[in-house]
């Protein structure tokens, strides 16, 4: 495996720039720095705007992006960040990309983050979050377009969990799931993590936000935090999962892709050559990020603005 020459660069300057082991930090020290990080803007939007949904407990915050023209759908979009770092702020550019590239409204979900607020609070947040977007699309974007759920890594798995639930429970209609580098198995110590080093997200790090999200082992195996272990994997919106070759999450990602297909899911996994975890968030002028967003238009246009 070799590094796309724009990712290799990124690596480097974040080496030469001292960035620790997230996982040698405390999640307040973790999430002051990567808040502090440079970001270059993402493109013009329409119409911005921030609000906030009630959920159990409390309040949390939302932004929509609406593109220029007629968007096609509409899109439920969590962060990554391990479920202990990221916001509406960090994803900003990352949203402002996806709404344009897709040609989709996109409500960019502010759920609350471990240890403060461990399993199963985030999975909640985004269900509540969920119903409030489905129930309120005409208010959001003037009419009732389909409803796409996506997100990255820890948003990822968010995505998945909230489709199932959603099956489950008779809830809002999803039109389809779109998944970036997904944490989908609770197994920590599974002998396929251990394959290759990552250049990007170690293993160490990995085990660091496991212990901040689901700090009890015991609740790995719910699907709610492992949904590759849900009893049935039916009847799912059609998904589309975004893996990077270099990702140490990338075999648990495409077996959940094969778990779909396997159960009548449409799936469709797209493994990206020379990239690292979460490269569409860290740079959405990236060669292959730009590749990755054209990927996401092609399966919005074929799978949810044509039925």
């Amino acid at each position: 495996m070799a590094l796309h020459p724009e990712i290799a660069t990124y690596l480097q300057m974040m080496k030469d720039a001292g960035f620790p082991q997230m996982n040698t930090l405390t999640p307040e020290k973790l999430r002051a720095i990567m808040a502090a990080a440079p970001r270059a803007p993402g493109p013009e939007m329409a119409k911005v705007e921030d609000f906030e949904i009630d959920v159990e407990g409390g309040k949390i915050k939302a932004r929509l992006y609406v593109p220029a023209g007629d968007p096609v759908a509409i899109i439920d979009f969590m962060h990554g960040g391990g479920w202990t770092m990221g916001s509406i702020d960090q994803s900003d550019a990352n949203c402002r990309y996806l709404a344009r590239n897709a040609n989709c409204a996109v409500v960019s979900v502010d759920y609350r983050l471990a240890p403060e607020h461990p399993f199963p609070t985030p999975v909640n947040d985004a269900y509540a979050a969920l119903e409030w977007i489905a129930a309120n699309k005409a208010k959001l974007v003037g009419k009732d377009l389909p409803l796409i759920v996506q997100g990255d890594s820890a948003g990822a798995n968010l995505t998945a969990v909230v489709c199932i639930m959603a099956r489950d429970r008779n809830g809002p209609k999803i039109a389809a799931q779109i998944m970036t580098g997904p944490a989908v198995d609770g197994d920590i110590d599974a002998p396929v993590l251990k394959e290759f080093v990552s250049p990007f997200l170690s293993l160490e790090e990995t085990a660091w936000f496991y212990d901040m999200y689901v700090p009890n082992r015991a609740d790995r195996s719910d699907y709610r935090f492992a949904p590759i272990h849900a009893e049935s994997h039916a009847d799912l919106p059609p998904a589309l999962i975004i893996t990077a070759e270099m990702d140490i999450l990338r075999v648990h990602g495409e077996s959940y892709g094969a778990k779909l297909a396997a159960a009548g899911t449409p799936a469709m996994v797209c493994r990206f050559p020379g990239t690292i975890h979460s490269f569409m968030a860290i740079n959405g002028e990236f060669e292959r990020s730009k590749q990755a967003y054209a990927t996401i238009k092609s399966f919005v246009d074929g799978f949810v603005a044509q039925g």
